[in-house]
């Protein structure tokens, strides 16, 4: 994802700061554009959280990845007491899963809501040539193959 910038999440926050006039309005565009691709809604109980959902550099690694991390961690454990974990129970509203459902959601909507209003020091990495990149791969990988 590295290779296109329009696929990069930290461009996206440049992007955004670019437009601010002071520190204070770079802030709230970089939460705002934060939130935008992730909650998509009010902090308090968005109804449609994930529906901006994007695939891109920075995001997987330092928003999606930390997230699916706690829910595996939260499986372990009620696996560990033998409880099946069953989320067709869970309240939906249009066919996703309230945001706070339940304790488990609602630490998660509160890690989510930090993680928005958080500054992120992270920038858009220059973009890499994706033929270049391939080729690299394919080189580091092929003492591997059979």
């Amino acid at each position: 994802m590295c290779s296109f910038p329009e696929m990069n999440f930290y461009k996206w926050l440049d992007d955004a700061k670019k437009l601010a006039e002071n520190e204070a309005e770079s802030q709230w565009l970089e939460e705002n554009a934060s939130a935008l691709l992730t909650i998509w809604g009010p902090y308090k109980n968005s109804e449609i959280y994930d529906y901006a959902w994007r695939e891109w550099a920075g995001l997987l690694r330092d928003f999606y990845l930390p997230r699916w991390e706690m829910f595996f961690e939260r499986i372990e454990k009620k696996n560990g007491r033998r409880t099946l974990y069953l989320e067709r129970l869970l309240p939906r509203k249009a066919g996703k899963i309230y945001m706070r459902a339940t304790p488990f959601y609602a630490k998660l909507a509160d890690w989510t809501v930090a993680w928005c209003r958080r500054r992120k020091h992270d920038t858009a990495a220059a973009p890499q040539d994706p033929v270049a990149l391939c080729a690299q791969i394919l080189l580091d990988y092929t003492q591997f193959s059979v």
